[in-house]
């Protein structure tokens, strides 16, 4: 799914506005250190603790989902009101 997801997201934005990296706790360790603009990690409770800490070095806002049941991609025609809770 996460190589699906890298290809899928690779054809429709430039790399320099959306980019999808997998790998494994010490690329998460370095690509969290950089500066970014957002960081949305899905993964483990473990390395998600070791992202926002080297994320909070540059107060890069990070979405963190664990444990890989609740993706955070809302679409296009996503029905917020039905998603998200006010």
């Amino acid at each position: 799914t996460s190589a699906l997801f890298e290809q899928l997201i690779g054809q429709t934005f430039a790399r320099d506005h959306v980019a999808v990296v997998n790998g494994d706790a010490a690329l998460a360790a370095a690509f969290s250190a950089q500066p970014f603009d957002h960081l949305l990690f899905t993964g483990s409770t473990k390395i998600g603790h070791e992202v926002m800490r080297a994320a909070a070095e540059h107060l890069t806002p990070v979405s963190l989902e664990l444990g890989g049941k609740s993706p955070a991609i809302i679409g296009a025609h996503a029905r917020f009101e039905n998603a998200v809770d006010n």
